[in-house]
């Protein structure tokens, strides 16, 4: 599972994204085009299987090639489901004062 707040822009531009930012891409993109052909046909593939709600995302993101489904989720509506099922909430951090979900 990830985090539905850590989802970024693909090989788009995002909006207010320095155009050096947008060429690293674009460079990056076309050194790896002999493998673009494969990877859309992947994602044409899953694509159909690609669900959106505002409490998740199922998406056959760049992630492992177009590959898999990934699932993407909000912290705090994970916390919930769980806690429906009967886990309970814990918290771990690194860092003493880290904030809790």
């Amino acid at each position: 599972m990830h985090n539905l707040r850590g989802i970024k822009e693909s090989l788009w531009r995002a909006p207010g994204q320095p155009i050096v930012q947008q060429a690293k891409k674009l460079a990056r993109f076309l050194l790896f085009s002999p493998f673009f052909l494969v990877a859309a046909l992947r994602h044409l593939r899953f694509r159909r299987f690609e669900e959106t709600t505002p409490a998740y995302q199922i998406r056959n993101d760049t992630g492992h090639g177009y590959r898999m489904l990934t699932y993407y989720i909000d912290p705090v509506v994970q916390v919930a489901q769980l806690g429906r099922v009967g886990f309970e909430t814990w918290r771990y951090s690194r860092k003493p004062d880290a904030a809790s979900i």
